[in-house]
């Protein structure tokens, strides 16, 4: 059994147990539910050479491996910038259009880098 499937399996025990008992224990086990459906939905690894193996009894192994969830790229918006702008003495009524466009190209810059 996988890791992924013992966790669906806990998961579905957990909502079983709050589902059978009319509404006696709803919101019990809210917070490990919670974590349990944040892990799950993370991809599958995907291995071409693992280096780590873990024994996983009775002869079997699994690559040893958990890659973190994708986040996508979120840049600041316009009143964003403006705000942070003002509190650094950078925001000026004449300099408006040049904080946005040079944050813009930070954030070009940025997101070239991480992809």
């Amino acid at each position: 059994m996988t890791d992924r499937e013992l966790m669906q399996m806990a998961l579905d025990a957990m909502e079983s147990f709050e589902g059978g008992t009319n509404g006696l224990y709803k919101g019990e086990f809210a917070e490990e539910r919670k974590a349990l459906r944040d892990r799950l939905a993370w991809p599958e690894p995907v291995l071409e050479n693992p280096k780590f193996w873990v024994s996983t009894g009775m002869g079997h192994k699994r690559p040893l491996h958990v890659a973190p969830p994708k986040k996508e790229w979120v840049g600041l918006t316009d009143i964003e910038i403006i705000d942070i702008s003002k509190a650094t003495s950078v925001y000026g009524p004449d300099n408006h259009y040049e904080v946005l466009e040079f944050v813009a190209s930070i954030e070009a810059k940025l997101k070239e880098k991480n992809s």
